[in-house]
């Protein structure tokens, strides 16, 4: 490179890692390395190493760990991240309905809930099919994400039958890959045997913790326990798809039952699948609905923060191989809520960026399947998502570890703050360092990096 005033970029967070080594992100690029005491020295003091190192200093600048001055900083950081909501993969995130087999306490869609029991209509599978289609054609992606949810969205299998095999036969069976988003409990294999042969790529299933825990939180309807009829779910998915997250959610009277869940777990074999993988979640209290029936099943952000990764340590001790650490990962983006590559479809014909709309937030809803043109409200809320960016806070400008929060959960600050602009820390908040460094390791010990070495 050429000789220039260079520096450590101000937004470069460095920690110490293991064998005198140390662990580099740059919030920049949300780029992640680990070098040596001879590494941090030449990400501090760039203009000495010109000469002697060019590579090595063209790297750093390359991937955004050194800068050349602050105000290109601050404009590096900005563009990047409008650029990162076009990195997102097309993702339809279709609610089949929003009731369920299933009455969780804690549930958004509940009772409570005035879009419970709406349905599609006779005709809407195939207005489904043609919005994305639309969406795909007009699109750079190559494939598309679409993920089965609800509700329990295994209640309309006769519908999921008929839009994923349209949609296949539309945009052809290698571009199109299917999640799921069940309960597990009507999981059987005529259902596994269907979504296999249309790329079932990932399925999410939930447990509470042991069976007293699990059947106290989720029960049927009726009130009967449902834990036995999931764990033959999540066996089904195991057998047939690629990736099987087990959701654990924790609230602080279950916290024993984790333990317990990860005992049972491993004394039957979960430990050792492959495809398996754990991550734990808090429970959230966003929806206006259900606030009051939650008082005391939830946790504040510093307290999960560090609740998290106890919950990783301890599944790792106990051998599972895959254990998430879910939303703590480098990225740009929190989620795709304002990247309009990520389209909720609601069982009322709405469109909308979040989830949340599921649970009656309306602030992120931008059309419906049977207009062509918005109307204001919804137009209002399109402008609103497309000019969010966080960092025009200082606290999230100012972060050193921004890129691993991407300025927080929109529905969270909507929730908390009536703004979705007043961003809410993330849990990492509260030990970056910790979930950085176990990031790296998962990194390392999953093969997933690259070898590049400067000599």
């Amino acid at each position: 490179m050429e000789k220039q005033n260079l520096r450590k970029a101000k937004t470069t967070y460095i920690v110490p890692y293991e064998n005198g080594k140390f662990v580099f992100l740059s919030n920049l690029t949300s780029k992640v390395m680990i070098g040596d005491t001879a590494v941090k020295d030449i990400v501090e003091n760039p203009n000495s190493y010109l000469d002697s190192n060019p590579n090595v200093v063209k790297y750093l600048y390359e991937n955004g760990f050194i800068v050349k001055n602050e105000a290109i900083e601050s404009e590096i950081l900005y563009t990047n991240f409008e650029k990162a909501k076009n990195d997102i993969s097309l993702t339809f995130v279709l609610y089949l309905t929003l009731n369920c087999n299933f009455n969780c306490v804690y549930c958004f869609q509940g009772e409570e809930n005035k879009n419970r029991n709406i349905t599609f209509k006779k005709n809407d599978s195939e207005l489904i099919v043609n919005f994305i289609k639309k969406k795909f054609d007009a699109s750079d992606d190559e494939k598309l994400t679409l993920t089965l949810t609800g509700g329990e969205p295994l209640l309309k299998f006769p519908l999921i039958q008929e839009i994923v095999t349209k949609l296949e036969s539309q945009v052809g069976k290698n571009r199109l890959s299917t999640r799921l988003i069940s309960n597990g409990s009507l999981l059987d294999e005529e259902k596994c045997r269907f979504f296999e042969k249309h790329n079932w790529v990932s399925t999410q299933i939930t447990m509470d913790g042991t069976e007293y825990y699990h059947n106290k939180m989720r029960p049927y309807r009726n009130g009967e326990g449902s834990f036995q009829d999931v764990i033959k779910g999540l066996d089904n998915a195991l057998k047939y798809c690629k990736e099987v997250i087990l959701r654990i959610n924790v609230w602080p009277q279950n916290i024993s039952g984790i333990n317990d869940l990860l005992d049972y777990l491993k004394k039957n074999g979960y430990a050792e699948k492959s495809n398996l993988i754990l991550g734990f979640h808090q429970i959230q209290n966003f929806c206006e609905t259900i606030r009051d029936k939650l008082e005391g099943l939830t946790c504040s952000s510093s307290q999960w923060g560090l609740m998290s990764l106890k919950f990783h340590e301890l599944a790792r001790f106990k051998g599972f191989k895959n254990v998430d650490l879910p939303l703590s990962f480098p990225r740009m983006l929190h989620c795709g809520a304002n990247s309009l590559k990520v389209f909720h479809i609601l069982p009322d014909g709405r469109i909308a960026t979040c989830w949340g709309t599921s649970g009656e937030m309306d602030d992120f809803v931008i059309g419906t399947i049977y207009d062509e043109k918005p109307n204001k409200a919804y137009l209002k809320n399109l402008e609103t998502l497309k000019g969010y960016n966080p960092l025009n806070q200082d606290k999230c400008k100012k972060c050193e570890v921004f890129a691993l929060c991407g300025g927080g959960c929109l529905a969270e600050a909507l929730s908390e703050n009536g703004d979705m602009s007043k961003s809410v820390c993330s849990n990492v908040k509260y030990d970056p360092e910790k979930y950085l460094t176990l990031f790296v390791k998962e990194r390392l010990r999953k093969s997933k990096f690259s070898t590049r070495q400067f000599t």
